[in-house]
């Protein structure tokens, strides 16, 4: 949504009067069994291609589902309102949905033996919280591959 929104020249568009229900269909895709992916690996949705802190964290395009709002909306657009989905939908579409995409979700997605053992550690239950509490969410620590990759207190991560 961003990227339509901000494309400039030839790739610019009107959004104000263009239909946008078709941008997120989400609710459809998972009552007719379809997988919903998320990502936020989408560098060209970034002002000067750069991830900023207030845009493109999963807890960000968790909420976001929830609620239809972001940068580009902060309204809930009409066309979105049937279409909105429960935090844990938008948890598996950045989790288990983004494997399924990736084509990998033997290996990424959930935490089993044998997957890449990849663990954020969230200050709050993602699916605890209303949107604006989920945007609210920090990054605790982040394991990669089994190992400490990032940890905000290092008083909590020896």
């Amino acid at each position: 949504m961003v990227w339509a929104a901000t494309a400039k020249g030839d790739h610019a568009r009107d959004l104000a009067a263009e239909d946008l229900s078709w941008l997120a269909r989400w609710s459809d895709f998972l009552d007719a069994g379809l997988h919903v992916a998320a990502t936020t690996d989408a560098p060209w949705f970034f002002p000067d291609l750069v991830m900023t802190d207030d845009l493109a964290r999963p807890m960000d395009q968790i909420a976001g589902g929830m609620d239809g709002r972001g940068r580009e909306f902060p309204e809930t657009p009409a066309w979105m309102l049937d279409q909105l989905l429960t935090a844990e939908q938008g948890l598996a579409a950045v989790t288990t949905g983004a494997a399924w995409a990736l084509g990998d979700e033997a290996k990424r997605g959930h935490l089993a033996v044998g997957t890449y053992g990849d663990v954020t550690i969230l200050s709050a239950e993602v699916t605890a919280g209303t949107p604006d509490e989920i945007r609210a969410i920090q990054v605790v620590a982040t394991i990669v591959g089994g190992t400490m990759a990032f940890c905000a207190d290092p008083l909590l991560c020896p």
